[in-house]
């Protein structure tokens, strides 16, 4: 797999608990939706453990904000070491 962004797609997945063989992706994904005023709203879907997607939506809030963070912080520090 080529690299990108200085690691591969191997790379995150050895790093992911849900993920139990190398190389396979566990198809779950967290997105993140700005809504203005600070507010922020939530989507977690599950691509790959049943006959079709389910997702949980999680309405916008103020509260949101700290988690998109710590998400988006812990991915660079992960990922890139910064």
């Amino acid at each position: 797999m080529p690299k990108r962004g200085g690691c591969s797609g191997e790379d995150l997945d050895r790093e992911d608990p849900r993920v139990s063989e190398p190389g396979r992706n566990p198809g779950v994904g967290t997105c993140y939706l700005e809504f203005g005023g600070g507010r922020i709203g939530k989507v977690e879907v599950d691509f790959l453990s049943g006959p079709k997607a389910t997702g949980t939506y999680h309405a916008p809030s103020e509260s949101l904000r700290a988690d998109k963070e710590l998400f988006g912080s812990s991915r660079r520090a992960r990922w890139f070491g910064r």
